[in-house]
């Protein structure tokens, strides 16, 4: 018979050529034999051949390059738990800084937010979480990311608007805060990323030639839809600032904490 703790075992000897194998093999197990790691790491109970079986088919997934988040159908972002599937793009923890940013600047105060090409929710979701006076709408083309952001929003019992746009196509109204982390990634870069980035929605990597399409869409429309006094975030690539600068005639460029571009700041003046 099998137990928890030798699962985990088994599972960590099985992928430890992998980057961070320990805590992916806790996360794999605490998900397939449904406990926490304290009961993983204590809990005397038998495994079932099942159970095993199971663990052992996911765990040959996550060696394959398979991403662990598809595997177990959940991450955490901002501290919290979001369900994640193929069809949408992995939470990031550098997207967690635009996130923390819009809330910083939100606070208490009861402002219109804009989460464009949403994905699973994630940034609107928390900043709806962490900023509940906020009024949040998440707007994405996919109909599987919408529906994803749905069932997050369900989980959070975050009320929030959820609406099919092509970028602002079938959008109405102004907000005080636009967030979005569009596709920015150059085609011909892509498929040189990492296997698990590779299963990820081309829909949402895909920036065309120069990763700066969307970019380009956004600021031929976003000046209709921003308030006076309001601020829009958006999440770049590693090296993207100064043409995105150039592209929006000004911003103000954010680094991340490995001092790479990552936000483009923009406001609109009250004048």
């Amino acid at each position: 018979m099998y137990k928890p703790l030798s699962c985990l075992l088994t599972v960590k000897n099985k992928i430890k050529s992998l980057p961070n194998y320990e805590n992916q093999a806790m996360w794999l197990c605490c998900s397939v034999l449904n406990m926490d790691s304290a009961h993983l790491l204590m809990n005397d109970m038998d495994i079932s051949d099942e159970q095993y079986n199971c663990l052992m088919e996911k765990t040959n997934l996550l060696i394959s390059g398979y991403p662990l988040q598809y595997i177990t159908g959940d991450t955490q972002f901002m501290g919290l738990d979001f369900n994640v599937k193929e069809n949408v793009l992995i939470p990031r923890n550098d997207t967690e800084i635009i996130t923390e940013l819009a809330i910083k600047h939100i606070g208490g105060k009861p402002l219109d937010v804009l989460d464009l090409c949403c994905g699973s929710g994630c940034i609107g979701l928390s900043i709806k979480y962490y900023c509940p006076n906020s009024s949040v709408t998440l707007a994405d083309i996919s109909c599987d990311a919408l529906e994803l952001a749905a069932q997050n929003a369900k989980h959070l019992a975050a009320d929030v608007n959820i609406i099919k746009s092509d970028m602002f196509n079938s959008l109405s109204g102004a907000f005080d805060v636009i967030v979005s982390n569009p596709p920015y990634i150059p085609r011909a870069v892509i498929p040189t990323l990492s296997k698990q980035v590779n299963y990820e929605p081309k829909l949402a990597l895909d920036g065309g030639n120069d990763g700066l399409d969307y970019y380009r869409k956004i600021k031929n429309d976003y000046r209709r839809f921003l308030k006076k006094g309001g601020i829009m975030l958006l999440e770049t690539g590693h090296n993207q600032g100064g043409e995105l600068i150039r592209i929006f005639d000004g911003g103000a460029v954010i680094k991340d904490y490995k001092g790479n571009d990552r936000i483009l700041k923009l406001e609109k003046k009250y004048v």
